[in-house]
């Protein structure tokens, strides 16, 4: 990782207590060790690493599940936009003060031949510690959207 990548990644980490990290960073124990040693909270993607709370996290009713914040960027010559859909995060997962499942949707459109045209879409499953008093839909989206450039910022640079 590139020094401006580390010293903006330690900015962000810093200016909150709460900690995004890679999916392979979310763990049962890591959860607990940042809970009740760190006294911080978690927000963690959940992918393939963990496939039975990716599973149940997937489970959950997103389809009956509103939008509650967006954000959408022109950029490149494309549209990305970003939803989120929060729910509470299921009994038993094992994830120290699992409070909220999130779900994050990004759709990217570009013009073609006059017309916007779907290019992709990608959907990613959360879960976090953080309450819905401890955060907005809208915080909560900012927060890992700036994980996401982080994250392009380090594979962008090596």
């Amino acid at each position: 990782m590139r020094l401006a990548a580390r010293a903006r990644h330690a900015a962000s980490q810093a200016a909150t207590r709460e900690r995004s990290g890679l999916a392979m960073q979310t763990t049962r124990d890591n959860a607990l060790f940042l809970r009740t040693v760190r006294k911080t909270h978690y927000l963690w993607p959940v992918l393939g690493s963990q496939p039975g709370l990716n599973a149940a996290l997937d489970a959950l009713d997103w389809g009956n599940t509103p939008v509650a914040a967006a954000t959408s960027e022109i950029s490149h010559g494309r549209t990305e936009t970003r939803t989120i859909r929060v729910l509470p995060a299921p009994e038993g997962t094992g994830f120290e003060d699992a409070s909220l499942a999130i779900l994050i949707e990004r759709y990217v459109t570009v013009m073609k031949n006059g017309q916007r045209v779907m290019r992709n879409r990608e959907a990613v499953l959360y879960i976090t510690s953080l309450a819905a008093e401890d955060a907005t839909p809208q915080d909560l989206l900012a927060f890992i959207r700036g994980a996401w450039r982080i994250e392009h910022t380090h594979w962008s640079a090596t």
